[in-house]
């Protein structure tokens, strides 16, 4: 009897540690990791596993020198406040864009990471 209620007691402190230490990963963004666009997006959107922190969640987008480009304000929204958007200042030209990201989750863990895409005349 001992034995099967520490394996329970085990069991559900593994299952919350793993719960409680989850951290906001990127699940999707927009464009594409790797896409090629025909044309300037009107709206750069990452969506992520985890509800954000607004005051702690940021990207910056790089264009093909290298140099931020000038973004339109940031928004946290979509279903539990999962996503980090934003719209380019102007039409972006051709070349390679990446989008580095820094996002603190709702349960106080920050991640970065990274995304491309490539407008294409």
């Amino acid at each position: 009897m001992r034995i099967c209620i520490s394996a329970i007691l085990a069991t559900a402190v593994c299952g919350f540690s793993s719960a409680a230490f989850a951290h906001a990963h990127l699940s999707s963004s927009e464009p594409s990791d790797g896409s090629s666009l025909k044309a300037s997006p009107t709206r750069i959107a990452l969506q992520f596993s985890e509800g954000l922190e607004p005051a702690f969640s940021h990207m910056i987008v790089s264009g093909p020198s290298g140099d931020p480009i000038s973004l339109g304000d940031e928004i946290v929204g979509g279903p539990g406040d999962m996503e980090l958007s934003s719209a380019p200042a102007t039409p972006l030209q051709p070349g390679r864009y990446v989008i580095k990201w820094e996002v603190l989750s709702k349960d106080g863990h920050k991640t970065t990471g990274t995304t491309s895409f490539t407008v294409t005349p």
